[in-house]
C-alpha cells in the first residue's frame, strides 16, 4: 500500500475512533446506574460499530463526492443522489445492528429483544447517520478545495519558471551571438593584415570555447570554476590578437570554485573590459578577475587598467549590452538578494562588482 494511502487510513482511523469514544461516553453518562450491565455493552458496542462502519465508508463518499459534484448542470441531481444515500446509509446502519445483536445474544446477553423489536427501537437519535454522512461529503469538499488551491499553485509556480527559464535562456542567446560576432571580426582584421597563422590560432581558440560553450548550454547555472574555463578560453582568443598588451590575473579563492553562478556571467564583462578599457591603451593593460567568500554571500569582480582615448569618449564606457544583460539576469536569477555596481574609467580604471548568495553546487540541483 502507497505511503499516502496509509497515511489517510491513519487520519481517517484516528478521526472515527475519537468520535467512537465520543458517543461511548455521551451515551453511557446517560444512562440511570441501575441499567442492564449486557444492555450497556449493547449499546457500547453498537456505538464502536457505528465508528468502523463510518470510517469504511469515508474514503468511498469522498470518492463519490468527485464524481457527483455539486457543480455543472447536473448538480441538483447528484444534491438528490447525495441525499437518498445518507438515508440508505442510515438504513443499512439499522439492519447491521440487528444482524449485530442477533449474533450478541448467544453470548449470554441477558437481555433478548426480537428482531422487531429492535427495528422499531428507531428513533431521531438514528439520524445522526445522516449527519455523518453529510459530515463526511463536506469534509471530503474542504480536502479537494485545499487540493485544487495546492495544484493552481504548483501550476503557477511552474508556469513562473517556465517563464523565468525562457526569458533567462532568451538573455544567453544574446550573448553567444554577439560573443561570436566580436571573435569573427578578430579573425577578419588578421585576415586583412595577412597574419594568417594567427587566424587560424584564433579560429581554432573559438572552436575550443564554442564547443565548450555548447556542451553545456541547456545549464542556466554552472560551477564557478567551469565559467572561470569559459573566460579563460575567451582571453586565449583575445590574447591572438594583443599578445603581450593584453596582462590578466585570477584572484580566487579556493572556497568559492563549487560556487553556482548563472552561466556566462562573466564573459560579457571581461568582453567589455577588453573593448572599452584595454584595447583603447597604448600600452599593456591588466585585467583582473577576483571571486571571495563572505559568509553565505560570493563577491565577483572584473576590474581593467583605464583606457586611453580622446576627450568626450568616457560617455560611452561600458553601455550596451555587458552590464544591462548582467543585471536583468542577476534579477530574474535572484531577485532582489543580490547588487551590482560598478565604476567605469576612474583613476584606477573600470571596475563591476557583483555580489550573489552563495550556494554551493555540491549540495544543489542543477540548473
Amino acid at each position: 500500500m502507497p505511503p499516502a494511502r496509509q497515511h489517510n487510513w491513519t487520519v481517517i482511523a484516528t478521526v472515527w475512533g475519537c468520535v467512537a469514544v465520543g458517543l461511548i461516553v455521551q451515551v453511557r453518562s446517560t444512562f440511570p446506574p441501575s441499567m442492564v450491565p449486557d444492555w450497556i455493552s449493547w449499546v457500547t458496542v453498537q456505538q464502536a460499530m457505528r465508528a468502523v462502519y463510518w470510517a469504511l465508508l469515508t474514503p468511498w463518499i469522498f470518492r463519490l463526492r468527485v464524481r457527483w459534484s455539486f457543480r455543472g448542470p447536473w448538480r441538483y441531481a447528484h444534491l438528490a443522489g447525495h441525499a437518498g444515500l445518507s438515508i440508505a446509509a442510515m438504513a443499512v446502519f439499522l439492519a447491521l445492528r440487528v444482524v449485530v445483536y442477533q449474533l450478541m445474544m448467544p453470548a449470554g446477553l441477558m437481555f433478548q429483544l426480537s428482531i422487531w423489536e429492535v427495528l422499531s427501537g428507531f428513533s431521531e437519535r438514528n439520524l445522526i447517520d445522516v449527519a455523518f454522512y453529510w459530515g463526511v461529503l463536506m469534509a471530503g469538499w474542504m480536502i479537494g478545495q485545499q487540493q485544487e488551491q495546492r495544484a493552481r499553485e504548483l501550476r503557477e509556480e511552474q508556469l513562473l519558471t517556465v517563464v523565468a527559464q525562457a526569458k533567462l535562456a532568451a538573455l544567453r542567446q544574446q550573448l553567444q551571438p554577439h560573443f561570436l560576432f566580436n571573435a569573427l571580426n578578430s579573425v577578419s582584421a588578421l585576415v586583412r593584415d595577412n597574419e594568417k597563422d594567427r587566424a587560424v590560432d584564433t579560429l581554432a581558440q573559438l572552436s575550443g570555447f564554442m564547443r565548450a560553450l555548447m556542451a553545456n548550454s541547456g545549464q542556466a547555472e554552472l560551477e564557478l570554476s567551469r565559467e572561470l574555463d569559459y573566460v579563460q578560453r575567451y582571453l586565449a582568443i583575445e590574447k591572438v590578437r594583443f599578445e603581450e598588451r593584453l596582462q590578466d590575473r585570477f584572484e580566487v579563492g579556493e572556497d568559492c570554485l563549487q560556487a553556482r553562478v548563472p552561466t556566462l556571467i562573466l564573459q560579457p564583462l571581461v568582453e567589455n573590459a577588453i573593448k572599452h578599457g584595454l584595447a583603447r591603451r597604448r600600452s599593456p593593460g591588466r585585467l583582473v578577475i577576483s571571486a571571495r567568500r563572505e559568509g553565505d554571500r560570493l563577491r565577483l569582480e572584473v576590474r581593467n587598467d583605464p583606457a586611453e582615448f580622446l576627450p568626450g569618449q568616457a560617455a560611452t564606457v561600458g553601455q550596451g549590452l555587458g552590464l544591462s544583460t548582467t543585471r536583468a539576469r542577476l534579477q530574474k536569477s535572484y531577485g532582489e538578494t543580490f547588487t551590482l555596481d560598478w565604476e567605469l574609467n576612474g583613476p584606477d580604471g573600470t571596475v563591476v562588482r557583483m555580489e550573489l548568495p552563495f550556494i554551493d553546487a555540491r549540495s544543489s540541483p542543477k540548473g
